[in-house]
C-alpha cells in the first residue's frame, strides 16, 4: 500500500538528452557565468533554440549541428548583451 502523496516529478536537467559535445559543455560552462538571467532559465532557453534548429533542418544528418548552432548562437547574443549593458555602467 503506498500512502505517499502524488508528487511532481523531480527536476531534471534542461540538457539531458540533448546530443551535446564536450566543448558544448565547457562554452554553456563559460556563458553562463556571465549571464543575467537565472541559471535555470537560460539552459531552458538553450534547449527550446537547440530544439528549434533541429528541428528547422530537414537533413538528419546536419541536425545535431543545426541545432548546436542556433543554441550557442542564441547564447552567445544574450550573454553579449549583459555584457554590454555591465559595461554602460563602468
Amino acid at each position: 500500500m503506498n500512502t505517499a502523496p502524488d508528487s511532481p516529478p523531480a527536476p531534471t536537467d534542461p540538457l539531458t538528452g540533448l546530443p551535446l559535445l564536450p566543448d558544448d559543455r565547457r562554452f554553456i560552462r563559460q556563458r553562463l557565468l556571465q549571464a543575467s538571467g537565472g541559471r535555470s532559465a537560460t539552459l531552458e532557453g538553450y534547449r527550446a533554440h537547440f530544439l528549434k534548429g533541429m528541428a528547422a533542418d530537414p537533413d538528419p544528418i546536419k541536425r545535431d549541428n543545426s541545432g548546436r548552432r542556433a543554441a550557442n548562437t542564441w547564447l552567445l547574443a544574450v550573454t553579449n548583451r549583459t555584457q554590454d549593458h555591465e559595461q554602460d555602467y563602468f
